[in-house]
């Protein structure tokens, strides 16, 4: 599991978490709790399953964050250590 955060968003707004492989393939980010929202002052915190397709430690991947009331952003995530039963 990881921890993304995130702000900027309009509060209550619902967040779905996309992010990129190395061969640019796009994965929808499984959020441990189902889904992410946005608190009042608009800012989310939630914990993602890393998929398989996001490759070993060291790389680099962008993750959009797309709000359901059309608010997006984008950050980039680097696999630190990546554990098989994660």
């Amino acid at each position: 599991m990881a921890v993304v955060t995130g702000s900027g968003f309009k509060p209550g707004e619902k967040v779905s978490l996309i992010a990129t492989n190395d061969l640019g393939a796009v994965m929808l980010l499984a959020i441990a709790s189902g889904t992410a929202t946005a608190n009042p002052a608009g800012a989310f915190q939630v914990n993602v399953k890393i998929p398989a397709a996001m490759t070993p430690a060291g790389s680099p991947h962008t993750i959009r964050a797309s709000g359901d009331l059309n608010t997006t952003g984008l950050g980039v995530v680097v696999v630190v250590n990546k554990n098989p039963n994660d």
